[in-house]
């Protein structure tokens, strides 16, 4: 069942918001799996898949409510005073019980970000309607939801996105890129098996039809920089599209929401959200 939660927490010493991110949450979010599944974890290391989950960078809280920027603003200093969020989403069924159990069983509401010691004050499920980022439905109900009559579709790219094209990055949004990428974790995790052809006929009938805001950005890791673009994008479904094709587009649309796109997404790349899902 995918399942999008939100993790707040303040920091006990001020700290600079660009320095706690990325392989830190990263390690964060291994550590506590660890503690409850060791197996689990490394077997998450070791894994030759998709991530079954997504890590968004961490944000200030209230700018994470009112911005669709709020992920890709770093050059903010976090106080004691100020609540700072991060979403993690899962797309398989094992993972979210050994999260959860460890989370809600910390003897200590502290965690650790490299250096700096945060407390966690709150974590914001989908039962929670005051927060978008939270919610879950489950895989049956996801292609029950999905539409075969719309044919214009809108993703908001809210944190860098890129995809791997040999030893490069290719950060466009070319709609056989993006919609692949949703259909093979779809397909991964929820079993359900799409038509052999699907990337063709994502060329044949998905088009481009407008940008807005759309830009790229470089991100420094550890060891290497990564460029991604951010910004909306619409999509168009010509009119000759059969209707379980765009059934399928609609779904994955929805499903983005969870999935993220592209690559590098249990680091925070590639977070996307449908408008109006």
């Amino acid at each position: 069942m995918p399942f999008s939660l939100v993790v707040q927490s303040v920091p006990h010493t001020d700290v600079l918001l660009s320095s706690v991110q990325g392989h830190l949450l990263h390690a964060l979010f291994f550590h506590l799996i660890g503690q409850i599944d060791h197996d689990l974890a490394q077997g998450l290391h070791e894994q030759n898949r998709s991530r079954p989950f997504t890590l968004s960078p961490l944000a200030v809280s209230q700018e994470l409510e009112r911005s669709h920027t709020a992920w890709v603003t770093r050059s903010q200093k976090l106080t004691p005073e100020t609540t700072a969020s991060f979403r993690i989403t899962f797309l398989d069924d094992a993972l979210f019980p050994a999260f959860s159990q460890s989370i809600f069983t910390l003897r200590s509401p502290d965690i650790r970000l490299g250096g700096t010691m945060f407390t966690i004050t709150d974590i914001v499920t989908s039962a929670r309607t005051n927060n978008r980022w939270s919610r879950f439905v489950s895989y049956p109900d996801l292609i029950k939801q999905a539409t075969r009559t719309r044919r214009e579709i809108t993703l908001r790219f809210l944190t860098p996105t890129t995809f791997g094209f040999g030893d490069s990055d290719l950060p466009l949004p070319l709609p056989r890129l993006v919609f692949q990428s949703y259909q093979r974790r779809f397909q991964e995790f929820c079993g359900v098996v799409f038509p052999q052809d699907f990337a063709d006929q994502v060329e044949r009938y998905v088009v481009l039809k407008h940008f807005s805001h759309l830009c790229t950005r470089t991100i420094v890791a550890r060891k290497t920089t990564i460029t991604g673009f951010l910004g909306d994008v619409t999509f168009s479904l010509q009119s000759s599209a059969p209707p379980e094709f765009v059934e399928q587009i609609n779904l994955l649309s929805d499903y983005a929401f969870f999935c993220g796109t592209g690559k590098k997404t249990a680091f925070g790349l590639g977070q996307t959200m449908r408008k109006g899902y």
